[in-house]
Formats: structure tokens, C-alpha cells, sequence
């Protein structure tokens, strides 16, 4: 998940700018940026400690 979100905060955005919607371009990459924070500290922090314990 964490790939598939740095990839929309790079893709999207420059798509947008190709397409001349430089003010598109900038909501994304500000909309998306916080989720790729999120979803990485989530990957990083929380997912671990849903592994079971090791005996």
C-alpha cells in the first residue's frame, strides 16, 4: 500500500501538469501526501503488532 501511494503522489500530479492543470496538480499532491504518511506509519508501527506473539 505504501508504493501504491507514493506512486499517486507522483503519477497523478504530473499527469495533471501534462494535462495544463497545474492547480489540480497541486490538490493532489496535498491531498495525498497525508494519506501516504498515514498508510506508511501504519505499515511501519501498527501491522507489526498484529503479528502473533512467537513462542
Amino acid at each position: 500500500m505504501p508504493a501504491l501511494t507514493a506512486l499517486m503522489i507522483t503519477l497523478g500530479p504530473e499527469l495533471a501538469r501534462r494535462q495544463g492543470r497545474r492547480g489540480l496538480a497541486a490538490l493532489m499532491r496535498a491531498s495525498t501526501t497525508p494519506v501516504h504518511a498515514m498508510v506508511t506509519f501504519g505499515d511501519r508501527r501498527i501491522v507489526p503488532l498484529t503479528r502473533p506473539p512467537q513462542p
